[in-house]
């Protein structure tokens, strides 16, 4: 069954039949799709099934759990133990850190505090959990496909079923923006009835302090179509980045430059832009100038870091239109390329 389901889910997608089923159901990669396993679903509804009738005061139903059959490779009887036994061993260890979070920010699960409905809960997470571990030892097998697990700077990203809907619509856009461009659209005005009160306005989220905002007077050069000459009068150098932003009443300088390489050298590129840019902020600092370099990377697939996050944040975006940004702008760059694919592209040729 989970074989032929994964089949159909291929041919929807429309990717490959060599593609991992690991690949489709994944819960922690860094692509998540809304698809879920059919072993996960069989798995969790058991041992649901055996939470709900081992705790029970009639012994009739306690003792029911024993008839519930689940094949020869499974027991869920021994899962649900297994998956208790993790619990009140966690209760023991306390809480521990989780990622970067710092203290108080994890809520921790006690299984001691929780009622029978909560364990139950918990029960099956952490049968899904096992699943899940099950489906990591399969990808770091897969050379190829499980390279995503060496992504650590990469940011993650979740489908939706709404987004999977519309991704038609959404292909037949981003084809019509790369080939033309599109008029402007006329402005439109919405009627109402005498007496009727117009509609409110939907307020725009608030942005965080930007570093623009130290002065008025701010220069921007980009590398686009023509060699970027840096300022002499901050610094000599051969270098040209991507983008250089001069305030000379303050005399602060932001350099900007972007990378794409594989996600398996995001953190890696980040150290060299950061190093082959060094010699040129130390020069700017011996004149007075207070330089700040931004080294931003963005994945060949599309996937962004979270360099573009700080970046981003520091030019004042936020929460909102910063997951905006890193949705939409990385996976419309990735579009057009590959839109593009079958047109000749001659680096020499100066366009950017």
């Amino acid at each position: 069954m989970e074989r032929l389901c994964s089949t159909f889910v291929r041919k929807w997608l429309g990717v490959p039949p060599a593609f991992s089923s690991v690949n489709l159901s994944r819960k922690t990669s860094k692509l998540r799709l809304p698809v879920s396993s059919v072993v996960e679903e069989f798995k969790a509804t058991k041992a649901r099934a055996v939470s709900t009738l081992l705790p029970s005061e009639d012994g009739k139903a306690r003792h029911a759990n024993k008839t519930i059959k689940s094949g020869r490779k499974w027991k869920p009887q021994e899962a649900v133990m297994d998956a208790e036994a993790h619990w009140k061993h966690q209760v023991i260890v306390g809480v521990v850190c989780q990622g970067r979070l710092g203290l108080g920010n994890y809520n921790a699960k006690r299984w001691s505090k929780a009622n029978a409905k909560g364990k139950r809960g918990l029960v099956v997470q952490r049968v899904r959990e096992t699943v899940e571990e099950d489906r990591c030892v399969k990808a770091v097998g897969l050379a190829c496909q499980g390279q995503w697990m060496q992504w650590d700077q990469a940011l993650e990203r979740s489908l939706s079923w709404k987004e999977l809907w519309e991704v038609t619509k959404w292909v037949d856009q981003q084809r019509v923006k790369a080939n033309k461009n599109q008029a402007s659209r006329p402005k439109v005005v919405n009627f109402i009835s005498e007496g009727d009160k117009a509609p409110r306005a939907r307020t725009t989220a608030k942005n965080l302090p930007s570093i623009l905002q130290r002065a008025s007077d701010w220069e921007m050069q980009v590398d686009l179509k023509r060699k970027l000459v840096f300022p002499q009068d901050v610094a000599v150098t051969s270098l040209w980045p991507d983008m250089v932003l001069l305030s000379r009443s303050t005399k602060t300088m932001l350099v900007a430059e972007l990378t794409v390489p594989w996600e398996g050298r995001l953190a890696i590129s980040h150290q060299l832009k950061r190093a082959k840019y060094q010699d040129l902020i130390d020069e700017a600092l011996i004149k007075g100038w207070h330089a700040t370099v931004f080294p931003i990377e963005v994945g060949c697939p599309g996937f962004p870091t979270t360099s573009v996050c700080y970046f981003l944040q520091k030019f004042g975006l936020g929460p909102k239109h910063l997951k905006i940004a890193t949705r939409e702008i990385a996976e419309t760059s990735s579009r057009w390329l590959w839109s593009m694919r079958a047109h000749s592209w001659n680096p020499s040729a100066g366009e950017g």
